[in-house]
């Protein structure tokens, strides 16, 4: 059997923002400052498109495409979702720290998933585990709390 050498997670709605709440949150904060109103089960539906095309899906929405027409007198355009992409952004960002302060516990989880991963290997091969601990690369955000910095360290 061949060593395994990385092991590639998507952490991303999973185990950072499990549920998906930031970009919810985001998308329901941008169009209620465009005096739109949109409810989660809306906002859930497109979700995994770009955020882009999220937004023209939304807008699409019979009641949400009512909602504009009734508030600006007009059909919206392109530049309607290239704003509201904006606004998306903008209270996306200003939010991480509401559904991220968690990410200390999120690499403790990963951590623990990538041991019991390497334990079922074992018993899948008949061995006992390595007395040291085979994992030499971590996510910096676990060892430095910079998820932005992209190094890696070896323990």
């Amino acid at each position: 059997m061949k060593k395994i050498e990385c092991i590639i997670m998507d952490w991303a709605g999973t185990a950072v923002d499990y549920g998906c709440f930031a970009p919810v949150a985001a998308f329901i904060e941008a169009f209620a400052e465009k005096g739109l109103i949109i409810d989660v089960v809306q906002t859930r539906k497109p979700m995994g498109l770009p955020k882009i095309q999220h937004i023209r899906e939304l807008l699409s929405m019979p009641e949400v495409n009512e909602q504009f027409a009734t508030r600006y007198q007009r059909a919206w355009t392109e530049e309607d979702v290239v704003e509201l992409n904006r606004l998306f952004e903008k209270h996306l960002f200003a939010s991480l720290e509401n559904y991220t302060f968690n990410l200390f516990h999120s690499c403790f989880l990963y951590i623990i998933n990538l041991f019991m991963i390497y334990l079922f290997n074992k018993k899948m091969q008949g061995k006992e585990p390595d007395k040291k601990l085979p994992f030499h690369v971590f996510p910096s955000a676990c060892l430095s709390g910079s998820a932005a910095s992209g190094r890696t360290r070896k323990l």
